[in-house]
């Protein structure tokens, strides 16, 4: 996780997510918007098993 307490995820973080490094670009309550290098998005829960890098 880039900067901030651990725990606390925010828009720019990178998290690692379905084996890649992923960017967060948008949180919405329990929902994080994630992209990854090639352009591809994923919308997850944040229950669902991201890891901050």
């Amino acid at each position: 996780m880039t900067g901030g307490p651990r725990g606390l995820l925010r828009v720019g973080d990178r998290v690692r997510f379905d084996g890649r490094d992923q960017q967060v670009v948008a949180l919405a309550g329990t929902t994080v918007r994630l992209q990854d290098d090639r352009g591809g998005v994923a919308l997850v829960l944040f229950s669902h098993g991201i890891r901050t890098c």
